[in-house]
């Protein structure tokens, strides 16, 4: 073994990501046949003989002219589409004004959150991905702004929280229904909707524990539990 192919490493070789048109019979066999009959027969009758009409023939040599011989023969339905900006297949579902809207604070007043709640708040009939898609490549990475610190339009007002709250939810559950979903609130004891557990029993002595420490645990369970309530009888009941 040679000392060139024992360094030759294997490779792929390089190729372009976006495949090139493919070229057209019925394009690339007119042109051979104009080129070479078009100053002895006319145009119809070299249009006839390969089964097209004498308008689509003179379209075919105006897009030659204007696109030179090679890139002619192929097709020129994504080349046409590029050049007036337009997109080949289906249209987007999110609307372009819409995107642009999004992507400036002073037209979007949730620009800050979420990307679900902002797909709420625009009525956007897609999924949230599709949304990220449609930032990342039509609005080429909208969500990366540099140096707009001091825009403007881009600072939000923070509120300080005057007051601390909290919601409180309660539902249940087994192998057959489902309960509402409710609300309840711990300072209205009318609310409170919630049982109340029952507190911890007295203690067992275990088998690998002294007295000492028994009679310690007692007398931590008997210090954690709440005050006796005393009931004051009125009206009619009997002492």
């Amino acid at each position: 073994m040679s000392n060139e192919s024992a360094k030759a490493v294997p490779s792929t070789p390089k190729r372009s990501s976006r495949p090139a048109p493919p070229d057209t019979w019925r394009r690339a066999r007119f042109f051979n046949d104009y080129d070479e009959h078009h100053n002895d027969e006319p145009v119809q009758d070299i249009a006839t003989r390969h089964g097209i009409g004498r308008r689509t023939a003179f379209n075919w040599l105006a897009e030659r002219r204007i696109y030179s011989s090679p890139v002619a023969v192929h097709r020129m339905r994504r080349v046409k589409a590029e050049d007036k900006g337009h997109k080949l297949g289906r249209l987007f579902k999110i609307p372009q004004d819409t995107l642009d809207k999004m992507c400036k604070a002073a037209t979007n007043p949730v620009r800050w959150k979420p990307l679900s709640m902002q797909r709420l708040y625009w009525e956007i009939p897609t999924t949230v991905r599709t949304l990220q898609w449609n930032l990342k490549k039509r609005k080429k990475g909208a969500g990366i702004e540099e140096e707009e610190r001091e825009n403007p339009e881009n600072q939000a007002e923070e509120h300080e929280q005057v007051q601390d709250w909290a919601v409180h939810m309660y539902s249940w559950v087994n192998y057959y229904k489902k309960g509402p979903f409710n609300f309840y609130s711990e300072d209205d004891p009318k609310n409170n909707l919630l049982p109340t557990p029952k507190l911890p029993g007295k203690p067992r002595k275990k088998k690998n524990e002294t007295w000492e420490q028994y009679g310690e645990r007692v007398t931590n369970w008997e210090a954690s539990r709440p005050p006796e309530v005393e009931l004051q009888t009125t009206g009619a009941h009997m002492a």
